[in-house]
């Protein structure tokens, strides 16, 4: 019988323009499929797939920019996330096992995510491969640099520019095709940025005309071609303007200058829940119970108000010099019932994958709703018990765990959790909708008569016996007289040897 002969192998170049080419023509090229059609069974150069990983990184980055359900489910088609990260190629190409590879897959993966997706931290790396913290955090600072220092000419810019050319990254411009704010911006002055994210940066600005600091956030979009995304920044605001409530950010202002949107919002001394949760601290069950019950409270009110959060996380939870939590970016958020509810409704899977409810990721558009925000705080809830998310793995398996797989309960991960507190969190954490709390008041309520706080209350119940002022104040003379008897001799005997011996 005879072996079918070994497809020709092309030189790298060839290699990477057809990689590329496939990708152009829409084709979401899978990666194993491409490899087999072009090398059979021969053995792939680890050099080569790293170029082609490069690649395949960078344009399902830029793909998930705006992407519907569909075509993200064409891209992951071939077990790989539309937004994948490093964990996600190691996994299934176990080659990747030198610290060289790994480098060039971290660097290109926070090259992309900063050009097409989000703006992670340092130690959100360091964190992911502490093995490598040495060397991660100056190539991560090198990538920045490279960023900084390209600052192309816009219209050089294209999404059609071919991955085969070797200034391709470079061409593609920095994060933002707008610079960043400094000095005067209208009646605001610039003082720094704070942070920046997937719908654009955020800055400490200071209000002239009300004389006071506000966080003032732009959006990092085209207005032209990103039209959904600047109504869902307005509606942002809308949404926000409507609500009060001590454990809410407000909103004080949207508008635009020099073609910029820009919204305005009281600025929170203090760090996000997320630097908490990275540092490891495990907070005493009262504390924990209490951010939560604070969250619950906030975002009742919203939902009181027909507004849905949909992205819930500790990143959008700040907490105050006080210790209190204060919910903010609603960038995802919806009004129930009104026409803008649809604009997120046409296929769109939207929030953080982590947090997001079975119902979320499956796209059951109708059933998306106030239970799906108790489904996020749920798991907020589990990682500040636990210490640790109820799913972990790549983006792809957390998906899949969410919707078909139960949570190991809190305790069998940590001990010593309250039982009272672990069987809340448990019921709002529930794959069906139905089987958890109904409402944010619920969970306030099942909190509330959990253990903590049962205890808490039954000693702030129990009654103050009254005190009899004039039966004290005789107490106090008989005691006064009593002390001053046992004294006096003492001090008699005292001033006796004084003048003896003196």
């Amino acid at each position: 019988m005879t072996k079918p002969e070994a497809a020709t192998q092309p030189d790298l170049d060839d290699l990477l323009y057809a990689f590329d080419q496939c990708w152009q023509s829409d084709e979401s090229p899978h990666i194993e499929q491409f490899l087999t059609k072009t090398f059979g069974a021969s053995t792939v150069p680890v050099k080569w797939l790293i170029e082609l990983l490069l690649i395949d990184l960078e344009y399902r980055w830029r793909r998930s920019v705006g992407s519907n359900m569909q075509e993200a489910e064409n891209i992951i088609g071939d077990t790989l996330p539309i937004q994948p990260l490093v964990e996600d190629y190691a996994e299934q190409f176990p080659q990747l096992n030198s610290s060289d590879l790994l480098l060039a897959l971290i660097r290109q993966e926070y090259r992309v995510r900063l050009l097409w997706g989000d703006c992670p931290t340092h130690e959100s790396y360091t964190r992911r491969f502490p093995e490598l913290t040495g060397e991660i955090v100056n190539q991560l600072r090198a990538v920045e640099s490279e960023l900084d220092a390209e600052n192309p000419d816009p219209a050089e810019r294209s999404t059609t520019t071919s991955s085969a050319d070797r200034t391709l990254f470079g061409r593609l411009g920095r994060r933002s095709e707008v610079a960043a704010l400094s000095g005067d911006f209208g009646r605001y002055e610039i003082i720094r940025e704070l942070g920046c994210g997937a719908m654009g940066e955020v800055y400490l600005a200071f209000d002239t005309e009300l004389e006071r600091h506000v966080a003032l956030k732009t959006p990092r979009l085209n207005l032209e071609t990103d039209k959904d995304v600047v109504e869902r920044f307005r509606r942002e605001a809308r949404a926000m303007a409507q609500l009060h409530h001590p454990n809410l950010c407000p909103v004080f202002d949207v508008g635009g200058i020099d073609g910029r949107l820009y919204l305005t919002m009281a600025y929170v001394e203090g760090e996000p829940l997320t630097a908490r949760i990275a540092r490891n601290e495990l907070l005493a069950a009262d504390e924990i119970a209490r951010l939560i019950r604070g969250i619950a409270a906030a975002l009742g009110e919203t939902h009181r108000n027909g507004v849905v959060h949909r992205d819930l996380k500790p990143g959008n939870v700040l907490i105050n010099h006080h210790g209190q939590p204060i919910v903010t970016d609603f960038g995802l958020a919806y009004q129930s019932g009104s026409a803008e509810s649809r604009l997120t409704a046409t296929g769109t899977m939207v929030g953080t994958p982590a947090y997001m409810s079975p119902e979320q990721i499956e796209n059951r558009i109708g059933e998306v709703g106030p239970s799906s925000d108790v489904y996020s705080l749920g798991v907020i809830f589990y990682e500040l018990l636990a210490g640790q998310l109820p799913f972990q793995g790549s983006i792809l398996s957390v998906l899949r765990q969410i919707a078909h797989d139960e949570p190991n309960a809190p305790s069998e991960v940590r001990s010593g959790i309250d039982g009272g507190l672990e069987n809340v969190c448990l019921k709002m954490i529930a794959k069906n909708p139905s089987d958890r709390y109904q409402s944010m008041q619920d969970v306030v309520n099942a909190i509330d008569n959990s253990h903590v706080f049962g205890v808490a209350r039954e000693i702030m119940s129990k009654p103050v016996e009254r005190v009899d002022v004039k039966q004290t104040a005789k107490l106090s003379k008989s005691r006064f007289l009593a002390i001053s008897l046992c004294t006096l001799p003492l001090l008699f005997l005292f001033l006796h040897f004084r003048r003896v011996y003196l």
